[in-house]
């Protein structure tokens, strides 16, 4: 469970957040939306504990969260509006590295760095350093690293920027599918790639936050990659 407890965010004179709360449970996939600079990068940078609160609490899975809280970072994937990368290193070695992260050990490791290369398509560019792979190839890794200790809940912010329509497809069948995270809050300004499956809004407005369910969410159908060449 997410919580914030009258959370108040500004940068100098610029108030992002003004004592907000709100509380996600298992709610699927909840997209956040808003203009640019309304905050949603914000959100999801407090929500993985890069930056902090002016004031109020903010709680993860009843453990409240401060500047010395480490562990819970093993319990959630990122997908960050600005990666951070080790450009020096290969991509196979970097996703090693944050196997090694995440507390991933042993045949496990190799396993599961090969099904995600394999499933996003880009395992030809494992011995390829990460500063000479493209933008798009950047957001794949980014979003394998999210995904490989097995996460409950996802902070993605704008994961489907530079990706091809073949990847998007399989994301969307991915988190709508029956073995997808708990959780999956996803900062999109992209709504029509989520307005059917996902169960809630975030909408971030004026230094507050506004939840609301979405009535015209459907049963998951897959993802057909015709159907999305089309929108």
């Amino acid at each position: 469970m997410i919580e914030f407890k009258q959370v108040y965010k500004s940068y100098r004179e610029l108030t992002i957040f003004r004592d907000i709360s709100l509380t996600l449970e298992d709610d699927g996939i909840v997209a956040v939306l808003g203009d640019n600079g309304s905050g949603k990068t914000t959100l999801l940078n407090i929500l993985c504990n890069i930056i902090h609160p002016d004031s109020g609490d903010y709680f993860f899975d009843g453990e409240k969260i401060t500047k010395r809280s480490k562990k819970f970072r093993t319990r959630f994937g990122a997908v960050l509006s600005e990666p951070i990368f080790i450009d020096e290193l290969s991509v196979e070695k970097y996703l090693e590295f944050v196997c090694d992260f995440q507390l991933i050990s042993g045949d496990s490791v190799k396993e599961r760095i090969d099904f995600h290369l394999n499933w996003l398509n880009i395992r030809d560019k494992k011995n390829t350093k990460i500063k000479k792979i493209s933008s798009g190839e950047k957001k794949k890794v980014s979003i394998i690293s999210s995904l490989l200790h097995q996460p409950n809940v996802l902070f993605w912010d704008e994961p489907f920027i530079n990706l091809d329509q073949k990847s998007i497809a399989k994301i969307l069948n991915f988190i709508g599918g029956k073995n997808s995270p708990n959780l999956i809050l996803i900062a999109t300004h992209n709504i029509e790639l989520l307005k059917n499956i996902a169960a809630k809004f975030i909408i971030i407005e004026y230094e507050d936050i506004r939840i609301v369910n979405n009535n015209n969410a459907k049963d998951f159908k897959k993802v057909d990659l015709g159907e999305l060449m089309q929108d």
